[in-house]
């Protein structure tokens, strides 16, 4: 049995048109798995190591203002003030696994409430004192067509 009990914040990437940054637009999920796994290998003499997770998002997961779910495709063409009631999965987007939602993270700089700079959400980790790893998504797969309601999900995995 996979215990469904963790606090994930998705940032979606998106590029800010006025500015021309990147920007990440943050959505909270409730009761996610998280599974972490430390590797080593050797290669060459050379050892390494790798530490990467798989997150399960089941289908019926509670979302941050009930967003919608939307292939990475259609997110890309919503307009600045759309993308804020949708969420997505892609590669190269970030993930922070707290005990709080983050983006109840209010300082008197930052505010994850808004879409954020990478350099910003990298500094009120660092203001909040986060120690946990920021995730970057190098895999997902939307499992959410097929099977019942109990086995449909999101998998993401990252490093």
């Amino acid at each position: 049995m996979i215990t469904a009990n963790q606090i994930i914040t998705v940032f979606n990437t998106r590029t800010d048109k006025e500015k021309r940054r990147e920007v990440f637009i943050p959505t909270n999920i409730f009761g996610v798995s998280f599974y972490e796994l430390d590797s080593s290998k050797f290669t060459g003499g050379v050892r390494s190591e790798e530490i990467t997770c798989k997150i399960r998002i089941p289908f019926g997961s509670r979302i941050e203002a009930e967003r919608t779910y939307l292939p990475e495709s259609q997110y890309k063409t919503l307009t600045e003030e759309d993308a804020l009631f949708y969420w997505t999965l892609q590669k190269g987007s970030y993930i922070l696994l707290a005990s709080t939602a983050a983006t109840a993270w209010r300082t008197g700089t930052y505010d994850l409430g808004q879409p954020v700079t990478k350099e910003e959400l990298t500094a009120l980790c660092h203001e909040v004192r986060y120690t946990g790893s920021l995730i970057t998504v190098i895999e997902y797969a939307d499992n959410t067509q097929r099977g019942s309601q109990a086995v449909r999900h999101w998998r993401i995995g990252g490093k």
